[in-house]
């Protein structure tokens, strides 16, 4: 095992005493909580929900908070939990070309690029198991970012930071609907997460949250329009702005349960 697998694998083993307290607090909870924490789907549900309109409202009452410390409380757990899961769980760190898509991600991180990332994320599905013309495809879409953040960096950065949140719960809805046999509580489970997350979305971006959204911002609005929102006008850059920071506090919240569950 080369030192990257060594260092992944010892991710996964220091959260073997985080998995024994969580099975400790269900197993102390289950007596009062009944189903909400015993039945799986009704818990995903009742969790979904929950970080939606949390983080609405945390987004219009405070969404620069949300941006400063959403990243490091939620996001490097999320980016850990991803890491154990999906690719500690199924051994792929011990593959021999695993480093083919470990370097780039490396550089992305230390180099801050963008591309290094999605040139990590188009070597990935080609390396992986399955038809070839499956993966082929699977690629071929991350080949097309990373020839658009070759071009126009910039334009990239932002659209995919933007889009990078809906598809994240996109996939959250497919990951769980083809992991999990489906029943009429799951589908019910993701229908009361995505319809309040698509709503209060769309409340952000129409204007039906302005009088709350000005207040929130103050003078800090600068910095994060020239990233999310770059050369629009102040309404509608704040309304990105804002809308970002509820998206990304909703996509942690979900991966943070949907890949452990």
């Amino acid at each position: 095992m080369g030192p990257a697998a060594t260092v992944i694998a010892g991710v996964g083993r220091l959260c073997v005493p985080l998995d024994r307290l969580r099975r400790a607090l269900y197993r102390a909870l289950a007596p009062w909580s009944g189903p909400w924490i015993r039945d799986r789907d009704v818990r995903i549900g009742v969790h979904g929900v929950t970080v939606v309109l949390g983080s609405f409202v945390l987004a219009l009452l405070a969404p620069l908070v949300l941006l400063a410390l959403g990243p490091l409380v939620l996001g490097v757990p999320h980016l850990l939990a991803d890491v154990r899961y999906l690719v500690v769980r199924p051994d792929l760190h011990r593959r021999a070309l695993a480093g083919l898509v470990g370097l780039p991600l490396a550089l992305s991180t230390v180099l801050v690029d963008l591309r290094w990332g999605l040139l990590a994320a188009a070597v990935a599905p080609l390396l992986a198991r399955g038809p070839a013309l499956r993966r082929l495809v699977v690629a071929l879409p991350f080949v097309a970012l990373l020839a658009a953040g070759l071009s126009a960096l910039g334009p990239t950065h932002v659209a995919i930071g933007h889009a990078h949140n809906l598809v994240a719960v996109v996939l959250w809805v497919v990951l769980g609907t083809a992991l999990h046999p489906p029943s009429a509580t799951a589908r019910a489970a993701r229908w009361i997460t995505v319809v309040p997350f698509l709503l209060c979305g769309a409340a952000l971006l129409c204007g039906a949250a302005d009088g709350w959204i000005g207040p929130a911002l103050g003078p800090s609005l600068r910095y994060h329009v020239a990233s999310l929102a770059p050369g629009l006008d102040p309404v509608w850059a704040a309304r990105w702005v804002v809308l970002f920071a509820y998206a990304q506090a909703v996509h942690y919240g979900l991966w943070l349960r949907a890949i452990p569950e």
